[in-house]
Parts: structure tokens; C-alpha cells; sequence
């Protein structure tokens, strides 16, 4: 049963994993960095916002090219992946929810529950949504080597227990209001099937880290972690932990 389950919903590439570590110390000279500034700064955290300008900045003076990039509309990413997310899970999960629900935290069964529901009309929808943002993803990517993002909104937000043991939609919401761009950075990555990578690039004005993503195009993991070990032996971010008042 498990071995039907991985196959029917497995989406891994059906290619050879590449040299990741090839040309991982060639520098960034001519490398073209793909940068949104509307979809990347606009309504995130002044701070971070900063943050990825300096990043930019410092990549730049190492030799990236700096290539103003037009990112699609990511407003309504979350519509997509959570009938998606939702019903793979569902699947994944028959054998044991719900006849061992009790076993699972309250915000995973809700999500195994709400996944129960989805229609095939609402799964094949959000498979047609999900299709088309990552062709506009994909054309994106091949103008550029990388592109850089946030990999959040904002500085990381409190979790109090309440939040972890209610309802699913207090969890939503208090991340929505904590960091309402949050998904706009991750999931369209996620859904595309295209490898990101997420480097420390900062700290808030009381300690909390900032992070900043690149995402390539499909298997070109070697690219992104030539960038990223470009930008860390120039940074000195990922030397620095949140203060112990913090933890």
C-alpha cells in the first residue's frame, strides 16, 4: 500500500541529480541576478526590505549583473496549494486517519479533514492554476540564472500555546497578520517545482534574523549554491545566533 501511495503521488524528477558542487567557487562574475523590487519590497518589513537591498548591492559589486525581472501574480498562491497540499495528504495519510486520529495534533487532523473534502473539480482547478504559474515561473527563470526574494515577509512572529493546539484558522490568522506576504516568497517554489535556497541576510533592530531566498530553475542546484557560498564569504550573518533572551 505504501509502495502504491509513493508512486501515485510521488512528483520527483525522473532525471539524474546534477553536480551541485560544480564550479561551487567561480565567483559571480556574469552571473544574471533576476530581481522583482515590486514583488520583493512592497509590504514587507522595512527591515528586511533593506536587507535584501544590501544583499543585491553586495552580489552586484561581485560581479552578478542586477536584471529587473517581472515576477506572475502570486496573490492567490494559497488558493492553489492548499486543495493540492490538502488532497496529497489526505491520501498519504489513509492508512492511519482516521482510524487513529487521536494520535495526530489538532492542527494536522483538521488539515487531514479539510483535505478529505476537496472535489475533483476543485483539485483539477487548482492543478490548471498551478500549471500555469509555473510555465510563467519557468519563462521567468530562463532570462536569469537566479532570482532573489525574501524567504518571508517579516521577522519570525510569537507562537503562543493557544495557537498551537486550536483551531487551524487562528493558526492562519495570526500568521496572516504577522506576516501576510509570507506564502507570496515560498509556496509559488514550491508549486513550480524549483529549487531555492535561503541564507541568514541580517538582523531586526532586537535580534530577530532576516533571510533572503534564491530560486533557480529546475536542477540547477550548483548555480544557487554558487551564490550562496559567494554571499556567505562575503557576510558575516551566518556566524550570528538570535540572543539567548529570544529562545
Amino acid at each position: 500500500m505504501a509502495n502504491k501511495l509513493i508512486r501515485e503521488y510521488s512528483t520527483s524528477l525522473h532525471a539524474s541529480p546534477p553536480r551541485a558542487f560544480r564550479h561551487f567557487h567561480r565567483g559571480l562574475r556574469g552571473l544574471r541576478l533576476g530581481i522583482d523590487r515590486d514583488y520583493v519590497l512592497m509590504g514587507i518589513h522595512p527591515g528586511r526590505s533593506k536587507a535584501i537591498e544590501s544583499a543585491v548591492a553586495l552580489l552586484r559589486d561581485l560581479g552578478a549583473r542586477i536584471v529587473e525581472v517581472k515576477m506572475p501574480d502570486v496573490s492567490r498562491v494559497v488558493d492553489i496549494w492548499q486543495p493540492i497540499c490538502g488532497h496529497e495528504m489526505a491520501a498519504a495519510y489513509a492508512a492511519i486517519y482516521p482510524a487513529r486520529a487521536d494520535e495526530l495534533g489538532p492542527h494536522l487532523r483538521e488539515f487531514l479533514e479539510n483535505g478529505g473534502r476537496v472535489t475533483p473539480e476543485q483539485l483539477a482547478a487548482a492543478d490548471r492554476a498551478r500549471q500555469a504559474l509555473t510555465q510563467q515561473l519557468n519563462l521567468l527563470l530562463q532570462s536569469v540564472d537566479a532570482m532573489a526574494s525574501p524567504a518571508g515577509g517579516d521577522p519570525a512572529w510569537p507562537i503562543t500555546h493557544a495557537i498551537q493546539v486550536g483551531p487551524l484558522a487562528a493558526y492562519h490568522a495570526a500568521w496572516s497578520a504577522a506576516a501576510p506576504r509570507s506564502a507570496e516568497f515560498t509556496m509559488p517554489m514550491d508549486l513550480a517545482g524549483v529549487p531555492a535556497i535561503c541564507l541568514p541576510s541580517g538582523f531586526s533592530p532586537d535580534g530577530l534574523p532576516y533571510s533572503i531566498q534564491f530560486t533557480g530553475r529546475r536542477l540547477t542546484e550548483a548555480v544557487l549554491l554558487r551564490i550562496a557560498h559567494a554571499y556567505e564569504t562575503a557576510t558575516p550573518w551566518h556566524n550570528r545566533h538570535p540572543s539567548d533572551r529570544l529562545i
